[in-house]
């Protein structure tokens, strides 16, 4: 979720110049991007914020798409965490990086969860997934990568 102090640094992967973009400039380039691709990706930063929450909402194309074929790979790290996203998966597109802690899918407590009982959640769940992700800050540089 946006808070106060957040800054905006990319739509869709484009990178976005604070000097150069209004606010109007960045929705009307969003409402572009929706209309045009789809999809919209939002990064934002606070360098003095803590750790975020993010939720990404991903329409399976076929109600009956698998783990596999999602192209999500999770792995207990000592939690339920993203280990990769494969090229031409439909989370590419997303905010999701390596490490994200996973929290939830469709409000689903994932805190316990192991990897063979999310795979099992991804089969059975309807076509509209969402997943809620911890994105921790480095401790020591107080990056978010």
């Amino acid at each position: 979720s946006i808070q106060s102090g957040d800054s905006l640094l990319s739509i869709n992967k484009h990178v976005i110049d604070p000097r150069t973009t209004t606010a109007q400039d960045a929705r009307s380039f969003m409402n572009e991007c929706v209309e045009k691709e789809g999809v919209l990706n939002i990064v934002t930063e606070n360098p003095h914020g803590e750790d975020v929450l993010i939720n990404v909402t991903v329409i399976k194309p076929r109600r009956d798409m698998n783990y596999n074929e999602l192209g999500l790979v999770v792995w207990n790290w000592p939690y339920l965490c993203v280990r990769q996203i494969n090229e031409g998966s439909i989370f590419e597109h997303t905010p999701i990086q390596e490490m994200d802690q996973i929290a939830a899918i469709n409000d689903i407590d994932c805190s316990k969860m192991r990897t063979k009982a999310f795979a099992q959640c991804v089969l059975e769940l309807p076509v509209e997934l969402t997943i809620t992700l911890i994105r921790r800050k480095h401790r020591y540089t107080g990056s978010f990568k």
